[in-house]
């Protein structure tokens, strides 16, 4: 009977410590939840990733090459990962591209979560307005998709852009801020 008494404490403590710490971790992860779904880019979670883009025709009408802001959360912080293509300017379409020039990721701050929030209103507004199409246009995108390839076709966005000339310079902006903190 004299040992049952302390293993009984010590189960006994056990039993409460797990309690304890299984009861935090559901308000820990209820607290993240909540905080997701106030923040302004809250959809940017697991599964879903923010993929800005901008394709430049470097080449005129016969090709150019692409650039790609992709948001992520990682361990629950936006990280900013800007990656720029080689060009290719035999005609092929900028899909094609297979060389990466430069891939950097950023830490992303709040200042900055309200720069793509900018950033994503002024591309709205411009892929609403009137699109007058040529073979050298720049254009640009916005997409909140899977992170990873899946057969479930759902997009949360997706918005296009098309530019003749180089006057809209919203991308170029948003990416040399995403680079300095």
């Amino acid at each position: 009977n004299n040992y049952n008494t302390p293993m009984r404490l010590n189960l006994t403590l056990i039993l409460v410590f797990g309690i304890m710490t299984l009861s935090f971790s559901q308000e820990k992860e209820e607290n993240y939840f909540d905080y997701l779904q106030k923040h302004s880019l809250g959809g940017i979670e697991n599964k879903y990733v923010l993929t800005l883009d901008a394709y430049i025709p470097d080449c005129g009408e016969f090709g150019g090459h692409q650039e790609l802001i992709e948001i992520k959360r990682i361990d629950k912080k936006l990280t900013a990962f800007i990656t720029i293509y080689d060009k290719v300017c035999d005609g092929q379409t900028y899909t094609n591209h297979d060389k990466i020039l430069s891939k950097n990721s950023y830490e992303i701050n709040d200042d900055q979560v309200k720069l793509i929030i900018e950033y994503l209103k002024k591309l709205l507004e411009s892929s609403l307005k009137y699109e007058m199409v040529s073979h050298a246009d720049y254009e640009f995108g916005a997409k909140l998709d899977w992170a990873e390839k899946t057969d479930y076709n759902f997009k949360r966005l997706d918005i296009r852009f098309r530019e003749y000339g180089s006057k809209w310079t919203e991308f170029e902006k948003l990416k040399s801020e995403l680079k300095n903190k």
